[in-house]
């Protein structure tokens, strides 16, 4: 608040309006203690464990004959080419107005304020030919700021019952990178993370099946 010092106290009480052991706890937690150390503000014994223990639920992941079926049913328009590079690339939901054309197949990821530029291919080159990637029909996202334009395609995918995110078709992809054996090195390139996040944000999504699958390709060879 503008009208109260910039104090331990404050905080703390600003903190507690948030629910332990959800993701507003966690994000204005870490908000708040970079707050106080940039002010010089020393935080009470108690802080860190008002943190709280925020454990985000799995992200359902649609599988590939899921994605087909979605996609044939979705009215012709800006949408559904947009849930088809979704699928095909895996890239954020605010870069689907990011993009340049001059290599496809492969798609240049213009520079923003998260990450760099970078191409990104797709993971099944059929579904590039298949759902038309190269009849361009971008959605007419206007805003500069990244968080707007992603919320704009969730709320897109909710009115076109999909039935999950674009977050959910990135994870696919990551996942897929591994099913075919691309290096985690480059699939974190293409999707523009680091190694790190890579293997802890994505890869986790990654169970038993999937691990038999890439195991009986390896066995192919």
């Amino acid at each position: 608040p503008l009208d109260e010092p910039l104090i331990a106290a404050t905080l703390k009480k600003q903190l507690l309006k948030t629910e332990p052991g959800t993701r507003s706890r966690e994000r204005n937690w870490n908000a708040y203690s970079a707050l106080a150390r940039f002010a010089g503000v020393e935080l009470p014994k108690d802080w860190k464990q008002l943190k709280g223990n925020y454990k985000p639920k799995p992200r359902y992941i649609p599988s590939d004959a899921e994605i087909l079926e979605i996609w044939n049913r979705l009215p012709l328009g800006p949408w559904k080419w947009a849930f088809a590079v979704f699928a095909c690339y895996g890239i954020r939901s605010h870069e689907i107005v990011r993009l340049g054309f001059e290599d496809l197949p492969a798609l240049n990821v213009l520079r923003d304020s998260k990450t760099r530029e970078r191409l990104v291919y797709p993971i099944l080159p059929e579904w590039y030919e298949l759902m038309e990637i190269e009849k361009i029909n971008q959605p007419k996202l206007t805003s500069d700021i990244n968080c707007n334009n992603g919320r704009v395609a969730t709320k897109a995918f909710k009115r076109l019952k999909i039935g999950f995110s674009p977050y959910s078709l990135r994870d696919g992809y990551a996942i897929r990178c591994a099913k075919v054996n691309i290096s985690p090195a480059v699939a974190a390139r293409w999707l523009g993370h680091s190694l790190s996040v890579h293997h802890r944000s994505y890869l986790r999504h990654l169970d038993k099946l999937d691990y038999d699958e890439i195991w009986r390709k390896l066995s192919e060879k």
